[in-house]
C-alpha cells in the first residue's frame, strides 16, 4: 500500500500541481486550508502532511504544529518561499517541520523529501 500524503494550500492551482507530482507514489489527498486538513487528520491517518506556509487563517506552521499533537506520527514538510523566517526555522528546532522545501520547488527536491518524509513516519509507526 502508498503512503498516504495530505497536501494543503490554499492555491488549486498549486494544489494541483502537488498532486499530480506525487500521485504516482502516494495516495495524495487534498485540503484547501489548514482548518480542513486538521479535520482530515482527526478522520484518517496520512504519513506525511504536505503544506504551504502561506494561507489565511491557518499558516503552515500552525497546522503542522498541531498536526504533531493531533496526528504525531504525520510528518510535516512546509513549502516556503521564506525559509529563514524565525517561526520556520523554531518550527523545525522542534520538530512540528521534518523538512523545508524552498519555493518554487524543484519537483525532484520534493520527490525525495516526502520519500524521506514517509519513512520517518514509518519509523514513528514502529514499521
Amino acid at each position: 500500500m502508498k503512503p498516504r500524503v495530505l497536501v494543503v494550500d490554499d492555491e488549486p492551482l498549486n494544489r494541483d500541481l502537488l498532486k499530480r507530482v506525487l500521485m504516482w507514489d502516494y495516495q495524495v489527498e487534498e485540503a484547501p486550508d489548514g482548518q480542513a486538513a486538521l479535520e482530515l487528520l482527526k478522520s484518517k491517518p496520512f504519513d506525511v502532511v504536505v503544506a504551504d506556509h502561506a494561507m489565511p487563517l491557518l499558516s503552515g506552521v500552525e497546522l503542522l504544529t498541531r498536526a504533531r499533537t493531533d496526528a504525531p506520527a504525520a510528518v510535516g514538510v512546509l513549502l516556503t518561499g521564506y525559509e529563514d523566517l524565525p517561526e520556520v526555522q523554531a518550527a523545525r528546532q522542534q520538530g512540528a517541520v521534518f523538512g523545508i522545501i524552498g519555493k518554487p520547488f524543484d519537483h525532484p527536491v520534493l520527490l525525495e523529501m516526502v520519500k524521506r518524509a514517509a519513512a520517518e513516519s514509518a519509523a514513528r509507526r514502529g514499521g
